[in-house]
């Protein structure tokens, strides 16, 4: 290198001074290693605080498994279980459920166990602010400052007066390097403000513009994929179309399938991007129209004495999921001009 660079010998990760200095937002600055080992401190203890308060455990050799907790943001208590009935989604990121939970035995109520085990105070990278984010459960619907997506669930709010960022879950943990099994390479985050294309990339995945959103990219093969929605999709979702679970599939192997379509509106679909398959019955479809009826949970919110509940669709949660639908129709009006 011609220039100085900050080295990560841990993650092999090197970034150039000037690089690294660009923005106040994405750096930290520590006066002395006295103030490292202070913060680094209380990053630590504040992981080892729980969120909750075990009412029951059991042993299972050398490990202590807690069977039944007091969460914060539930007044019921939460049993361990690992029998999903039905559709179930978490109540703090939103997600699917198909992993052991925690769940409530009188509402319904329902955490990811890893959900449930969030650390109170979390560092934020990139934000202005320095200091950790608060752990909150908001019973609202808000915008994550980062992907601009309209959340329910679980938030990493800033603590400082005079700025209220929320951060959904997913964001609040980014990782700026991550895999996609739509992918052999590693990918590396270019957020949306740092992001300064000399050509309009595509997204592999949706076939959508780039063009001012963030993106995870493999610049060797430049293959690029929405950060905001394309690389948090789901799974495996469900349709109306299929009495099975449809997942999401990377790759065409419908080799004899010469103008292949979605099974829902009907339409064309664009080879080499990714949609949502049904392996028993053959059910293909985009993404926006598997997302259109995928509900997010239902949560509850507070006014005075009185509870109400209220659930929001997937594609109402995010205007990037419009834009997505807007792109997906222009690329099938194309295709089907060649039918």
């Amino acid at each position: 290198m011609a220039c100085g660079s900050y080295y990560c010998s841990e993650c092999k990760f090197i970034i150039h001074v000037n690089c690294a200095l660009q923005e106040a937002g994405w750096y930290y600055k520590i006066d002395s290693k006295d103030d490292f080992d202070k913060l680094n401190a209380m990053l630590e203890a504040s992981t080892l605080d729980p969120n909750f308060l075990v009412t029951k455990m059991i042993k299972d050799g050398e490990n202590v498994i807690n069977t039944e907790i007091k969460h914060f943001s539930h007044h019921h208590n939460l049993v361990l279980s690992d029998e999903v009935k039905d559709r179930m989604y978490c109540d703090g990121c939103s997600q699917i459920i198909l992993t052991p939970f925690y769940g409530c035995l009188e509402c319904g109520f329902s955490l990811h166990r890893s959900c449930a085990e969030l650390p109170k105070k979390k560092q934020v990278l990139g934000h202005i602010h320095q200091h950790p984010f608060n752990l909150i459960f908001p019973n609202c619907i808000f915008k994550c400052a980062f992907c601009l997506i309209c959340c329910t669930g679980f938030a990493y709010v800033c603590k400082d007066h005079s700025c209220s960022d929320h951060y959904c879950v997913r964001c609040a943990d980014i990782l700026w390097y991550r895999e996609s099994r739509g992918h052999e390479h590693l990918l590396a985050l270019h957020p949306r403000h740092i992001t300064n294309w000399q050509n309009d990339y595509f997204c592999n995945a949706c076939g959508g513009s780039t063009d001012g959103f963030s993106v995870y990219r493999c610049k060797a093969c430049n293959f690029n994929v929405h950060y905001e929605v394309c690389s948090q999709l789901p799974e495996i979702v469900w349709d109306k179309a299929d009495e099975h679970c449809l997942v999401l599939t990377y790759t065409e192997d419908n080799d004899h399938s010469e103008h292949p379509y979605c099974d829902i509106c009907e339409r064309g679909r664009t080879p080499h991007t990714w949609f949502y398959h049904c392996a028993n019955c053959g059910t293909a479809v985009h993404i926006p129209c598997a997302l259109g009826d995928q509900t997010m949970p239902s949560s509850t919110h507070s006014i005075g004495d009185a509870e109400s509940k209220y659930t929001i669709h997937w594609r109402c949660s995010t205007i990037f999921i419009r834009a997505l639908k807007g792109r997906i129709k222009e690329v099938v009006d194309d295709d089907d001009d060649h039918i």
